[in-house]
């Protein structure tokens, strides 16, 4: 099991920030498509690249394991995002 699941808070905690993690980044991907702005993208960048770097930094500094495929998808999906913000930007420029 990747991650198994914890018990008391532990478990509020785990499930309140797994599920505020992915609705936000959701939501704000959404409103940039919906609204056509670049601007709304970058958060969930952000988390992306947070979530990747904190999963190095746990690997190296705390002896937990690398999940290699989760930190090239985070990686790879947060290019991705911002290659479309930089579309939206570009042609934001030309209207």
């Amino acid at each position: 099991m990747r991650m198994p699941l914890l018990a008391g808070e532990g478990l509020s905690t785990q499930i309140g920030d797994l599920a505020s993690f992915f609705l936000a980044m959701g939501v704000s991907i959404l409103i940039a498509l919906l609204n056509h702005s670049a601007i709304w993208l970058y958060p969930a960048v952000l988390l992306l690249v947070f979530a990747a770097v904190g999963r190095v930094i746990a690997w190296l500094f705390h002896g937990a394991g690398l999940p290699l495929d989760m930190v090239v998808f985070e990686l790879v999906v947060a290019a991705f995002l911002i290659s479309v913000a930089s579309k939206l930007t570009a042609d934001q420029t030309k209207s």
